[in-house]
């Protein structure tokens, strides 16, 4: 990944449901992939053994746990909404997301920023 982040705007419900999509194709895929390669014999393991490092750079990328939560913007505060079956590792990777976004003072940055911003009735008053 090149460190962008992906922002998406939605409801509560149809957010967590769209997660868990992804979350659950992510994983069926990871477990396709390692039991084919487990499935392919010699050759596929060799080559399984030559891609070991790519391989699990992908599934580093995939885990959940390393990445926080879902952050709740419209409130006062940072909120982040951490996984149902967050271990202790989630954990320390949320706190240090929260500590990242208060360090960065990023809800007075967005508040700045939509403030700035015009309005609809703006546009269409010009």
């Amino acid at each position: 990944m090149d460190g962008a982040a992906d922002v998406v705007v939605t409801d509560g419900f149809t957010g967590n449901a769209v997660l868990k999509s992804i979350e659950g194709t992510a994983l069926n895929l990871m477990a396709l992939l390692k039991q084919s390669i487990l499935d392919s014999g010699t050759k596929g393991k060799l080559g399984a053994l030559l891609l070991k490092d790519a391989l699990r750079k992908v599934k580093n990328e995939m885990d959940y746990a390393k990445h926080g939560g879902a952050v709740l913007f419209g409130l006062k505060a940072p909120v982040i909404k951490t996984h149902g079956a967050t271990g202790p590792e989630a954990v320390a990777y949320t706190i240090k997301q929260i500590h990242t976004m208060l360090a960065t003072d990023v809800v007075a940055q967005l508040v700045a920023h939509f403030e700035e911003m015009p309005t609809a009735k703006d546009e269409t008053q010009s």
